[in-house]
């Protein structure tokens, strides 16, 4: 049986096929087996370093290891095996050749799976980019890069005349995200992305810079900078809430954050993935805290935008102010605003996180 995502497992193994209208071949060792990589959520940047990959489903778990089916855009590879000749178990073999039938069309994928997963979707952004921008200046330079793709989302890079473009889709469930992308965009262009155009799920963005490595000074500096960049968004908000309620921002103060949480214990997906002991924990607290979540908002401060994923790698660098960018908004809500510093904050010396919750209060 196979599955996407879920569970420990750090083993990855790397199927690049090629030959998608005819028969199937993989790249593989010497040995006839595939690739295999270990690390917790690479990118697809960190499967094959140097190589430009095309994710043509989301990884798919077998057994103790997660299976990634791609394409190599450039058509590099050296040892190629047909896919019936690779020295894997017939599940993996399966799984390999279903995920190239879905890519191309030529089988029926999940109802809600991306269509960045689909055969043709950088051409067909590609080709929409060079629409919303007119004549010569949204003309493609060179090919496309994906940056990730996951069954949430996809960011890819086009090279145009004038700038590169950054291209976020999202899925089905978080669909607002250009819209409230746009009007934050609107509310504080100095740290938000620079919004070129949006569609019903699309998103483009000048191309920003990238994130400073984990545990460095200059990540740190970033994050300090992220932190008062947060706040502003944030206070600037607070004249917009009407705008950013109607573009799909939900509210979640404190009864609303109540209630969904109870509805997550008594009939949430998640649920039902804990033992019975986890489950009566966590409903023997659930008064507690509920009381926490009143006690937080009774605090004084208005609800405003929220990021609601703030991270270190959702903080960018401006290509031209070398400050904070913050992107990937698909989380966002009207809540409290501390909630995102406690997220921000989350993991790092006790140095730097005082210097982030200053940086916010000071705003």
């Amino acid at each position: 049986m196979t599955t996407p995502l879920g569970g420990e497992s750090t083993r990855h193994v790397v199927a690049v096929v090629r030959g998608f209208s005819g028969s199937i071949e993989v790249e593989t060792n010497a040995d006839g087996r595939l690739p295999r990589v270990d690390a917790d959520w690479p990118d697809v940047s960190d499967l094959l370093p140097g190589r430009r990959l095309l994710p043509l489903a989301p990884r798919i778990r077998i057994g103790d290891e997660n299976l990634h089916v791609l394409a190599d855009l450039t058509g590099a590879g050296e040892v190629w095996t047909s896919l019936a000749a690779i020295a894997e178990s017939e599940e993996l073999r399966g799984a390999i050749a279903r995920a190239v039938a879905q890519w191309n069309g030529d089988a029926p994928a999940p109802e809600r799976r991306g269509s960045w997963y689909r055969r043709g979707w950088l051409d067909h952004v590609g080709e929409w980019i060079a629409t919303q921008t007119g004549g010569t200046d949204g003309e493609l330079l060179g090919d496309p890069s994906v940056i990730k793709m996951w069954p949430l989302s996809a960011l890819a890079r086009f090279p145009t005349r004038r700038r590169d473009v950054v291209v976020k889709a999202s899925c089905e469930h978080f669909r607002a995200e250009p819209m409230i992308t746009a009007a934050l965009a609107d509310i504080a262009p100095d740290v938000m992305p620079d919004v070129i155009a949006i569609d019903a799920d699309l998103t483009a963005m000048r191309a920003f810079d990238p994130t400073p490595a984990e545990g460095t000074p200059a990540l740190d500096r970033l994050l300090v900078a992220a932190a008062e960049a947060i706040a502003t968004v944030q206070t600037r908000s607070l004249g917009a809430l009407d705008r950013l309620r109607s573009a799909g921002a939900p509210l979640r103060g404190a009864k609303e954050t109540i209630t969904a949480f109870a509805d997550v214990l008594s009939h949430g997906a998640e649920i039902e993935l804990l033992s019975a002991s986890e489950r009566a924990r966590l409903r023997a607290h659930q008064e507690s805290i509920a009381g926490k979540v009143e006690e937080l908002h009774a605090a004084g401060l208005s609800l405003a935008v929220i990021h609601g994923d703030l991270h270190g790698a959702n903080v960018a660098v401006h290509p031209s102010s070398g400050g904070p960018v913050l992107f990937d908004w698909s989380d966002s809500a009207v809540a409290h605003p501390s909630l995102d510093l406690a997220h921000l904050t989350r993991g790092r010396d006790d140095a730097v996180s005082e210097a982030m919750w200053t940086a916010w209060a000071d705003v």
